[in-house]
């Protein structure tokens, strides 16, 4: 059987066994331009799907970013394929909200994609990730911390987003252009290690497949078993929780006979985090059931009360939200209705920003958790 043949039909197979995405669904696909997601457009347009596509131009590269754009654009034209193509501020956005580039980026195009998704009604998202991004996905969790959900990494169907490249490897999908004579750009953002997973993929991921070279097939199976355990972890918190009347919006956690239970931490986090609790939380908790009654706990809207051997969760009123906030980790935090976005980067130059929304300070002097509460007497700030 030649190697068209078997990728192609590994491709059919993923699609109808794993993914389960019927022949009539209408799809948009990502493309960037690159190898991927132009592999990824050319197998799902012999595969007979009615797919469009979508191309953001965050204008990071100059010249390069509008010949992606340019490239794109002449594709689908050639594929008689309807292409959505739009121009972000990336930067400015980046700045406006304090957080990454690389951050600002990936919401500019999910929500641009899910207007597109809305008005055109397509059925699904197809983005391009494949084995070696799920593999540098989870170890970037892994070393910034993560969830049960993190260690199993990108999923291959998540709601209305799928991802039919998760069967093949990097190496594939090169064997896959080169026999089909697949068109691509090459991004010059990818050689450098100012980003983190560049810097996995080019030193730690290279290093662990001298260890182990079936590197990406191990971390796929691994997944997939961790799937398993959060989808039976899931069954067990359900059948432990319960709900009163929807006009005092409680939740009720039932917590008799797991008092002693060595994984009680993380099964109270695992309910509590969907309200905003953290797993420091969680352990502190934990060390209160089963003693005196009224222990309170807060999240950015939420009420937590420890009732002996019961945990029960309420939304808090408006005038109760302005209590400390405890931050793990940067990223997007709510602190009653404010949205708060910690962002830790690597500079030679420190440029100020006169934003007065925006607080800079040197990571290395900063110990987490954060706390972030109201003014108190007797504060100062430098």
């Amino acid at each position: 059987m030649s190697k068209k043949t078997v990728h192609i039909e590994k491709f059919r197979a993923f699609l109808k066994d794993t993914i389960r995405l019927s022949g009539d669904a209408r799809v948009l696909i990502a493309v960037s331009g690159g190898l991927d997601s132009m592999t990824l457009a050319y197998l799902m347009h012999e595969e007979g799907f009615k797919a469009d596509w979508a191309h953001c131009n965050f204008g990071l590269r100059g010249q390069e970013s509008d010949g992606d754009e340019v490239f794109v654009k002449a594709e689908a034209e050639w594929y008689g394929i309807t292409c959505h193509a739009r121009h972000f501020d990336t930067k400015a956005y980046a700045a406006n909200n304090g957080i990454s580039t690389q951050m600002a980026a990936r919401e500019l195009r999910y929500e641009w994609f899910s207007s597109l998704m809305e008005k055109h009604q397509f059925d699904y998202l197809a983005t391009a990730h494949h084995k070696n991004d799920h593999v540098e996905t989870i170890l970037f969790n892994q070393i910034k911390g993560t969830g049960i959900a993190g260690l199993h990494g990108i999923l291959p169907k998540n709601d209305q987003i799928i991802r039919p490249l998760l069967c093949f490897s990097r190496q594939e999908l090169e064997e896959i252009a080169d026999k089909h004579k697949i068109k691509w750009q090459e991004d010059s953002s990818n050689g450098s290690d100012d980003y983190a997973r560049n810097y996995l993929r080019h030193h730690v991921v290279p290093a662990m497949r001298n260890l182990n070279p079936s590197l990406e097939d191990t971390f796929q199976k691994n997944a997939h078993k961790i799937v398993q355990v959060e989808a039976m972890m899931e069954v067990f918190l359900e059948s432990h929780q319960w709900r009163c009347n929807q006009a005092h919006k409680c939740l009720f956690i039932n917590l008799q006979g797991l008092e002693d239970a060595k994984y009680l931490p993380l099964l109270i986090h695992q309910w509590i985090k969907p309200y905003g609790f953290s797993y420091d939380q969680a352990e502190q908790i934990v060390q209160c059931v089963g003693g005196q009654p009224g222990k309170e706990f807060r999240s950015s809207g939420h009420l937590l009360v420890v009732d002996r051997n019961q945990l029960v969760i309420s939304e808090l009123d408006q005038d109760e939200v302005g209590y400390a906030l405890k931050i793990e980790e940067p990223g997007q935090h709510l602190w009653g209705e404010f949205e708060i976005s910690i962002l830790v980067d690597e500079c030679d130059q420190i440029t100020i920003n006169r934003n007065p929304e925006v607080l800079q300070a040197d990571a290395e002097m900063i110990s987490w958790p954060l706390e972030i509460r109201n003014r108190e007497a007797g504060d100062a700030f430098v």
